[in-house]
């Protein structure tokens, strides 16, 4: 295995947080189709919490389509038992509450991110996520 097979999570992150969506959004298609192709299924969660981050973030917001992803990738991570995965779920879940305009659903999924984070013991995570960074 290459780098890379990381199923392009590093790549598509990496190209979400320089705000560049089309080449995420590219890394993240081609992270599924690896992933499915080798039924590597604790790569899906990450790889459609991206996906649904790149539709939150376009300027014509998905929101449905958004939504879709993070309830399969928070149910995968569960069943997974993948509980830092859980934690970006739900922040990603209270990103997409906040750009929506659901401000009481944004602050519980957040609160449960943090919560969770800290749990975990991901402090860092955890103090970023409260500071929205």
């Amino acid at each position: 295995m290459t780098q890379w097979t990381r199923y392009g999570t590093v790549a598509a992150s990496a190209y979400l947080a320089a705000g560049q969506l089309p080449e995420a959004a590219a890394e993240v298609e081609k992270g599924l189709a690896m992933a499915t192709d080798r039924q590597a299924r604790g790569y899906r969660a990450p790889l459609l919490r991206l996906q649904a981050e790149v539709l939150t973030r376009q300027s014509a917001i998905d929101a449905a389509g958004a939504r879709e992803r993070l309830d399969e990738a928070l149910a995968l991570s569960g069943e997974l038992g993948m509980r830092p995965e859980i934690a970006r779920c739900h922040l990603a879940l209270s990103r997409l509450h906040h750009r929506v305009g659901h401000r009481s659903e944004a602050a519980e999924r957040l609160a449960s991110a943090i919560a969770l984070f800290r749990e975990i013991g991901a402090e860092f995570w955890a103090d970023r996520a409260a500071t929205g960074s």
